[in-house]
C-alpha cells in the first residue's frame, strides 16, 4: 500500500549541465535521446587533439549515422568537441575518450561546430545502435516490488514479487549476486539470486518472491537498496486489529463500498492517525462534526461529492 514512510536509500541525482558545467548523468529515455540531439553516430574516435587548458578535439570514425540533418551528407569521419577538464564541475568528472573507443556519440550543434555530449556511451564490447539506444530508459525504479501486478494493496498469504533493476552501464557481459529481504517484527525471509547479464545488454530485472504470514510494517531489501513502512494486510482484517498490528492509518484496507476515514489528531503524523472504515453518509456525518478526515485518494467514485 501507499506510505509515507518509504525510504529508498539508493538516491537519483540530476544535474543540469552545459559544456561549462558537468554532472551526474540524467536519465533520458531511446525517444528522447533521438529528440534531443542534431547528430548522433554510431563509430570510433580515430584522432584526438588537445592544447594545455583546452578541450580536446576528437575525430570520430562513422560507421553508422543514426539521425542527421538534411544538409548532414555522408561524411566518412567528423569533427566534435569535447568537454574542458579544467573547467568547473560537479559530481562525475569531464568525460574523456582516447582513440579507439568505440560507442554510440551523441552530438549538439552544426557541421562546423560540434560538441559531444555528456550522454554519449562506449563499451568494449561491439555493440549495435539499436543495442545503445536500448540502454537509454530514462528515470526507472531500480527496486520495487508487486503483488498480482499491481503496486498499491497488499495481504498476507500470496507471494510478493520483489524487482532489483541490475544495471551493466558499460555493457560488457555481467555476473551478479542479488541479496533480497523482507522482515517484519514477526517475520523474516532472505534468499540469494545470481545469474548473468548478457553483453550488450544494459540492464535486467531480477526478480524474488516470498509469502508474508503476518500482518504489519515491513521493510525490503535487494541489492543496494531498501525500503521501510510498506504495510502487509490480513485480508478482511478490520480497521481495529489492522491499527494494532502497526499498519499504518492511511494504508488500512476498507473493503468494497467502504470508506477509509482518519480521526484528526495533531499528536500524530498524518498517515498514523487512526482509521475507520464507513460508509459514504457516516463519513460525510464525521467530517461535518470535525472528527476526521479522508485522503483525496481514498473519495473513491465521488462518495463525498467530490469534497
Amino acid at each position: 500500500m501507499k506510505t509515507r514512510l518509504l525510504i529508498l536509500f539508493a538516491i537519483v541525482f540530476t544535474v543540469v549541465f552545459s559544456s561549462s558545467a558537468y554532472g551526474l548523468v540524467m536519465p533520458m529515455t531511446a525517444q528522447e535521446v533521438l529528440d534531443g540531439f542534431d547528430l548522433i553516430l554510431l563509430g570510433t574516435v580515430t584522432d584526438k587533439k588537445q592544447s594545455e587548458g583546452n578541450a580536446p578535439v576528437y575525430t570520430i570514425g562513422i560507421e553508422e549515422i543514426v539521425k542527421k540533418s538534411d544538409s548532414f551528407g555522408i561524411p566518412k569521419s567528423v569533427l566534435a568537441i569535447g568537454c574542458n577538464p579544467n573547467r568547473g564541475h560537479i559530481g562525475t568528472p569531464c568525460p574523456s575518450y582516447e582513440i579507439g573507443d568505440r560507442g554510440l556519440f551523441l552530438l549538439a550543434g552544426t557541421k562546423d561546430n560540434y560538441e559531444v555530449s555528456f550522454y554519449s556511451q562506449v563499451s568494449e564490447p561491439h555493440c549495435t545502435s539499436e543495442q545503445f539506444l536500448a540502454n537509454y530508459r530514462g528515470l526507472e525504479y531500480g527496486f520495487f516490488w508487486t503483488q498480482d501486478e499491481q503496486s498499491k494493496t497488499f495481504f498476507t498469504g500470496k507471494p510478493i514479487d520483489m524487482h532489483y533493476n541490475v544495471n551493466n552501464r558499460d555493457m560488457k557481459e555481467k555476473e551478479y549476486s542479488v541479496i533480497f529481504s523482507a522482515y517484519s517484527g514477526k517475520f523474516s525471509y532472505s534468499d540469494i539470486v545470481n545469474g548473468t547479464v548478457n553483453e550488450c545488454v544494459g540492464s535486467k530485472i531480477v526478480t524474488a518472491s516470498f509469502v508474508p504470514t503476518v500482518m504489519g510494517v515491513y521493510g525490503f531489501n535487494a541489492g543496494s537498496e531498501g525500503a521501510y513502512g510498506m504495510s502487509i494486510i490480513d485480508y478482511g482484517s478490520t480497521p481495529l486489529k489492522q491499527h494494532k498490528a502497526g499498519v499504518h492509518g492511511q494504508d488500512t484496507w476498507c473493503r468494497d463500498d467502504f470508506i477509509l476515514i482518519l480521526k484528526n489528531d495533531n499528536t500524530k503524523p498524518t498517515f498514523d492517525n487512526y482509521p475507520a472504515c464507513v460508509t459514504k453518509d457516516t463519513a460525510a456525518k464525521l467530517i461535518e462534526r470535525n472528527w476526521g478526515f479522508v485522503l483525496p485518494e481514498s473519495n473513491v467514485s465521488g462518495y463525498l461529492g467530490g469534497k
